[in-house]
């Protein structure tokens, strides 16, 4: 049996709670390619809340155990330091160094490297949590990277000499995005959505990427445009999400009915032809919050177990209880 806990990462703020109702030991290794390290054991008592500090960057294991029953925290990838240096040299290459006004360019090569070696890293260190998004803004960037490095090979023909520049900037500009969107699309509430802008000087980089032509807000809405909701029903009343979940592959998925996630945006009818508990599962998306509605526009999300797969972008709703045989109307909207 599972061993009962709360693992959280709230404003960077991690946080593990004992849900049992007897002490809880807890042992934290830091992982490296060569070698773990123990870094901390404890005791968490009932109900009781610790707060994990992470002072270095790097992969970090909880196991967790009471009584004979030991249970390992999934893998925590810590990288916040390297994340807070990166932000700190993009604001510095996309938005210039303000006090030097009299110079055409005022940032050192070292700056361009930094910036792009740190991004390389953070998202190598943190796969595949990003890439979806490195990918979609990537590929709707394509025609903007193609006529810029026309142009600079164009340029080198002819003065014998050019610059990157603006590749680099653009590259920058598309990490930046994607670590944001996509640590935005993990907030819990308001509160934790103000911190992660504050977090990424949202509203002032913004601006900067908008001289580049990039508009921010577009790219939103293209990584969350493709989106499909596959949809079926279990046959066995037994069935419930600890059965789903173990199957779901994309290959898995392309054997269920499907409809654009638009479709059900707008709201949708399906038919059931048996008993058992209700799936959908929409893929690709970042979004993790969801709010589901019936014919009545009644807030029915929390009858579903909702469960997200990082590794397939991937949201997996279960109902609770089984349905039995009729015609249902769903509607979906993404709370990002």
């Amino acid at each position: 049996m599972a061993l009962d806990y709360t693992y959280t990462n709230i404003k960077d703020v991690h946080s593990l709670t004992n849900n049992e109702s007897t002490a809880m030991a807890y042992t934290i290794n830091k992982i490296d390619c060569d070698k773990t390290t123990e870094i901390k054991v404890g005791t968490l008592l009932a109900n009781q809340t610790a707060i994990l500090n992470f002072k270095q960057d790097g992969n970090y294991s909880i196991i967790l155990q009471v009584g004979e029953e030991i249970e390992t925290v999934p893998l925590i990838k810590y990288y916040n330091n390297l994340l807070l240096s990166f932000l700190y040299e993009v604001e510095k290459v996309l938005c210039g160094c303000t006090p030097c006004k009299d110079c055409e360019e005022c940032n050192d090569c070292e700056d361009y490297i930094n910036s792009f070696s740190k991004a390389l890293a953070f998202n190598s260190l943190n796969f595949p949590k990003y890439q979806l998004y490195i990918d979609t803004i990537t590929n709707n960037q394509a025609c903007d990277f193609n006529d810029e490095v026309l142009c600079a090979l164009t340029k080198e023909k002819i003065y014998g000499s050019t610059s990157f520049k603006e590749v680099i900037l653009r590259v920058l500009a598309t990490y930046y995005l994607s670590f944001y969107y996509k640590d935005l699309s993990l907030v819990v509430d308001q509160e934790e959505k103000d911190y992660i802008n504050t977090k990424y000087k949202f509203i002032k980089i913004s601006k900067c990427m908008r001289n580049l032509g990039i508009n921010p807000t577009e790219e939103l809405a293209e990584l969350e445009a493709n989106s499909t909701v596959y949809y079926w029903q279990l046959t066995d009343v037994s069935e419930n999400v600890d059965d789903v979940l173990p199957l779901i592959t994309l290959p898995y998925l392309n054997t269920k009915p499907f409809l654009p996630f638009s479709t059900f945006e707008a709201g949708h009818i399906v038919n059931y032809t048996t008993v058992g508990r209700i799936v959908f599962a929409i893929t690709p998306t970042e979004a993790i919050n969801f709010l589901l509605q019936d014919s009545m526009n009644n807030d029915i999300t929390d009858e579903f177990t909702i469960s997200y797969i990082g590794s397939l972008n991937l949201v997996v709703f279960v109902s609770i209880n089984p349905q039995s045989i009729s015609s249902l109307y769903f509607k979906f909207k993404k709370l990002i």
